[in-house]
């Protein structure tokens, strides 16, 4: 196995490992599927407009991680909150 597949492999034994170090990121993307799901009952609407504008900013938070985490650096505890606060703007304008 090559070529694409092997890149493929290689990328995802590291987004397990950097999981490993912050495991909260994988289960954000798991509660924001569910959440998706659910809005299809009353209110849906509502938790429609309010994940896009959560995701939109959630996008640019796990590339920050990613990136330092590749780079052997950290991300503090109150980092994702402020970062994706900061990214919704950016993303959405």
């Amino acid at each position: 196995m090559g070529g694409h597949w092997a890149t493929f492999f290689e990328d995802l034994r590291a987004a397990l490992k950097a999981w490993g170090r912050w495991p909260f990121l994988p289960l954000i993307a798991i509660i924001y599927s569910i959440a998706w799901w659910a809005s299809r009952y009353p209110y849906g609407l509502v938790i429609v407009l309010l994940l896009a504008l959560f995701q939109a900013g959630w996008v640019g938070t796990e590339r920050i991680f990613y990136l330092r985490y590749f780079k052997n650096k950290g991300m503090r505890k109150e980092e994702p909150a402020r970062l994706t606060r900061a990214f919704m703007g950016r993303f959405i304008s």
